[in-house]
């Protein structure tokens, strides 16, 4: 018997799977990616608002929702290096991580704005980088040398979606 999630996490497979499909991507990699983690980890991906602020003006952005304009124009992501596969780590642990993913951004001659991640309840946030004109492979291999899941990305005028780093859950 289905539950009320399995079918929401149905309804986003099918949503996101037409999406890459139609930008050109493999969909039954992002099926198989979600489908190897929880589903209601997947539904806290999907509920998250990830925020910015670019020209002093905050910029929320949401998966799957569309581009908001100020990011428009460009690919970008969003990145974290904090709390690999979902496994907390102390702050202390999490900040040093933070900076080396910084370190990598710039040497690849990125710009990066502070992001961060706040659960839809509020009890949970973690920090991140807006990395601006980052392809897709190199979005979902940032992500995966610091251990994350999924990293947020988009193309120039898509949709946010998860873009899932490889490693496995």
């Amino acid at each position: 018997m289905l539950t009320e999630l399995d079918l929401e996490i149905l309804g986003m497979e099918m949503q996101m799977g037409m999406r890459v499909q139609a930008m050109g991507r493999d969909p039954n990699e992002l099926v198989r990616s979600m489908r190897a983690l929880p589903p209601a980890l997947i539904s806290a991906y999907w509920t998250t608002d990830y925020a910015t602020r670019i020209d002093g003006v905050e910029v929320v952005v949401r998966v799957p929702d569309p581009t908001p304009e100020p990011l428009a124009a460009d690919s970008w992501a969003i990145i974290t290096a904090c709390n690999p596969r979902s496994v907390p780590l102390p702050e202390r642990d999490n900040r040093r991580r933070q900076a080396l993913l910084a370190e990598l951004v710039a040497l690849h001659d990125y710009r990066a704005l502070p992001a961060a991640g706040q659960s839809a309840d509020g009890s949970w946030s973690e920090p991140g980088l807006l990395v601006l004109g980052i392809p897709y492979a190199l979005a979902r291999a940032f992500g995966s040398c610091f251990g994350q899941h999924a990293v947020v990305f988009a193309e120039a005028g898509g949709p946010v979606e998860l873009a899932f780093c490889d490693g496995g859950p």
